[in-house]
C-alpha cells in the first residue's frame, strides 16, 4: 500500500510539474502575444501621428500658396482699377468742355 502512495504521489507530482509547465508556456505566449499587440498599437499611433503632421504640413502650404494667389488676385485688381481710372480721366479731359450758363442768364430764363 505504501508503494502504491508512492506512485500516485510521483504521478500527481508529475502532473502537477506539467500543469505548472503548460501554466508557464501559455502566459508566456499571452504576455508575448500582449506585447506585440501593444507595439502593433505604437506603430499605428506612430503612423497616425506621421500622417496627421504631413496632412497639416500640405495644408498649411495650401494656405500659403492660396495667399500668395489672393495677394496677385489684389494687385491685379487694383491694377485694373487704377487703369479704369485713368481711362476715365483722359475720356474726360478729351471731351469738350460745355460752357455753363450764367446763373443770371439762367434765372432770366
Amino acid at each position: 500500500a505504501e508503494e502504491e502512495i508512492k506512485v500516485v504521489k510521483r504521478r500527481f507530482e508529475l502532473d502537477l510539474a506539467g500543469a505548472r509547465q503548460r501554466a508557464e508556456k501559455d502566459s508566456e505566449e499571452a504576455r508575448r502575444a500582449a506585447f506585440e499587440a501593444r507595439d502593433a498599437h505604437a506603430r499605428e499611433g506612430e503612423a497616425r501621428i506621421v500622417a496627421a503632421v504631413a496632412a497639416k504640413e500640405n495644408a498649411e502650404s495650401i494656405a500659403r500658396s492660396l495667399k500668395a494667389e489672393l495677394v496677385d488676385a489684389r494687385s491685379a485688381s487694383a491694377e485694373t482699377e487704377m487703369a479704369l481710372a485713368a481711362a476715365r480721366a483722359r475720356e474726360a479731359a478729351a471731351e469738350p468742355v460745355a460752357e455753363m450758363p450764367s446763373p443770371t442768364t439762367a434765372l432770366n430764363r
